[in-house]
Formats: structure tokens, sequence, C-alpha cells
């Protein structure tokens, strides 16, 4: 099973977004906000070559407990169901 393709083109520019984020953290010294980050969405991929009925859950809750940490940073659960998502990054 897969994730349909809204959810797919949804959760790479989550991945992308993280990945830039994750860099302007390291430039800024803020590495433990970096290590937050990675665990937050290292397991995308996975979850998008092995979906399951409860993969979306999974993602929202670790995605939700990296918002929690540091609320005042990107939501990137926004942008799992509602969040403007541009066709091309």
């Amino acid at each position: 099973m897969n994730p349909s393709p809204e959810i797919h083109r949804r959760l790479m520019y989550i991945l992308f977004r993280a990945l830039n984020d994750a860099r302007s953290l390291a430039l800024g010294g803020r590495s433990a906000q970096v290590v937050e980050l990675t665990d937050a969405v290292e397991n995308l991929p996975s979850y998008m070559n092995n979906w399951h009925d409860d993969s979306l859950e999974a993602i929202r809750f670790q995605l939700r407990n990296y918002e929690g940490k540091f609320p005042d940073e990107v939501g990137y659960s926004h942008f799992l169901e509602s969040g403007p998502v541009p066709e091309r990054y």
C-alpha cells in the first residue's frame, strides 16, 4: 500500500523543508534542534515505502512532538494536511 499522491507530495515537501531548515539551524549553531528535527523526519522515507493505515497518525505524532519542543519554529504538521505546498520546490 502507498500513500495517496497528495500525501506523498506533502511528505516530500516536509522532508525538503526539514532538510533546508536543518542546514540553516546547523549554520546558526543550533545543533540540539537539528538533532530533534532530524529525529522527527528521519522515518518519512520508510513510512512512504511501507505505508500502513496508521502511518499518517505516526507521522503526525512525530511532527507534533517536534513542534511541541520548538513552538516558534516551522509547523511541519500544517503542511501534512492543509498548508500550501508548492507544485515545484
